[in-house]
Order: structure tokens, then C-alpha cells, then sequence
């Protein structure tokens, strides 16, 4: 039986293998949220972003605890700024978590759809009888 695959998730691992493709998106989207132009998110830059999607979103903004802990996770060079090359693991982060939150609900549907069709063929099997 084949397997059903969304396409979302399709489009997720084209992306994971377009890594060049999604740094000059990822660039792009560095450069519209770096509002000094200094070429690194501070973490007032960076508060700025999760606040307006934490809105977008409906959930709670971070706190400045939260923030602190982000930048540190990023900051790989520790220098107190996210860089375009952080900025693009990020990305690269949050599309693979995406990819596998969609893998994972792609198997559910897919054995879902496995379960009914067993139990429509059992249905029919025990007409036959």
C-alpha cells in the first residue's frame, strides 16, 4: 500500500537540500530585521523579532531570561551578536524541527488511512463469508 505524503513535507525536504537557495532567503530576512545595519542581532533586535511572532502566533513573549538564554544558544562565536551564519542555523533549525513535526504527523495519517483500509477490506472479506 502506498505510503500518502503531504506536501508540506515534500516541499520541507526539497529545502533541506537547498541550503544555498535558503541562505539568500535567510540573508534577506537577516537584513530586514537588522535595524542599525551593524551586520549582527543584538538582543534587543533579536527581542524584537520573538515578541512580534510570539503576537503573530498568540502565545506568550519571551522574557528577558528567555532572550539571554536564545542569544546564547545562537551566539555560537560569543561575541554578543547573531551573525548571518547563526541567523542561517537557525533557520536551517527551525526547518528540520518543521520537517520532523511533519514526518511525524504524516506517519499518524499514514496509519490512520492503513487502519481504515484493513478494516474496510475485513468489512468486505466477512461479506464474502
Amino acid at each position: 500500500m502506498p505510503n500518502l505524503r503531504s506536501n508540506l513535507l515534500h516541499n520541507l525536504l526539497v529545502c533541506m537540500h537547498l541550503k544555498e537557495h535558503i541562505k539568500v532567503v535567510s540573508d534577506l530576512a537577516f537584513d530586514a530585521v537588522d535595524d542599525d545595519g551593524s551586520g549582527g542581532l543584538d538582543q534587543g533586535e533579536i527581542a524584537e523579532i520573538m515578541k512580534e511572532v510570539a503576537v503573530k502566533m498568540d502565545l506568550t513573549p519571551p522574557t528577558e531570561d528567555d532572550l539571554s538564554a536564545i542569544l546564547a544558544e545562537l551566539d555560537e562565536d560569543y561575541d554578543g551578536v547573531v551573525d548571518k551564519g547563526e541567523f542561517l542555523n537557525l533557520i536551517m533549525l527551525v526547518i528540520g524541527k518543521m520537517l520532523e513535526s511533519e514526518e511525524e504527523l504524516q506517519e499518524k495519517v499514514n496509519e490512520e488511512v492503513h487502519n481504515e483500509m484493513r478494516q474496510e477490506l475485513d468489512k468486505l472479506n466477512e461479506l464474502k463469508q
